[in-house]
């Protein structure tokens, strides 16, 4: 494992280039919740609002943090991750060919191609249908929607926290195409990608 800081892009190059030469490939990059409250602190966030979220998904972990004032005001891990998204998409499947079991590359073209899909359409060569990519990993998104409407709920109601405004999507969330279209239906909340790239 490699852990790197979070630092400014002008910083991170180099080493980033020394892990190129040595042949490693850099496949992601998270922060950890106070990550990005030094990122809102200093503006870099929802520069338009005070008061919003961030839903974070990494390969084995999830997380919520809220923010009022551009301040980490409530932080919350969820039980969802990329890794139970790739479990749900690797459930064999019935079809006209037979069983078809996805193999890691359907896999990550299912998650971060078709994503929750926005009409049907046939997977690849397979006789595996959009909708049933939607439905292997409709149960995780569901949960997932769930606990950050209770998340928010406990925040408004019991922290006598603010209305959040903006609901943002990072990490491997913000990768899975038609995602927000999802949460913002499924909440009837103003969700919108966010990419923390240089």
């Amino acid at each position: 494992n490699i852990i790197c800081a979070l630092a400014d892009a002008g910083e991170i190059a180099p080493y980033a280039a020394l892990l190129q030469k040595a042949g490693f490939t850099c496949l992601s990059v998270g922060l950890l919740p106070f990550g990005y409250a030094e990122l809102a602190e200093k503006g870099k966030i929802a520069e338009n609002s005070n008061t919003f979220g961030i839903l974070h998904l990494a390969h084995e972990s999830c997380f919520l943090v809220l923010f009022e004032d551009k301040k980490l005001a409530f932080y919350r891990e969820l039980p969802l991750s990329q890794k139970k998204l790739r479990e749900a998409l690797s459930t064999p499947l019935i079809s006209e060919k037979g069983t078809i079991t996805l193999s890691d590359d359907d896999i990550n073209e299912a998650l971060f191609t078709i994503g929750v899909p926005a009409e049907e359409t046939t997977f690849k060569e397979t006789t595996v249908s959009s909708t049933q990519i939607f439905f292997m990993l409709r149960p995780h998104l569901e949960r997932l929607v769930e606990e950050v409407r209770r998340s928010l709920s406990y925040y408004e109601s019991q922290l006598a926290g603010g209305k959040i405004q903006t609901l943002f999507l990072a990490g491997l969330a913000a990768k899975i195409p038609n995602l927000t279209t999802f949460v913002k239906s499924e909440l009837s909340l103003s969700v919108e990608n966010i990419f923390l790239s240089s």
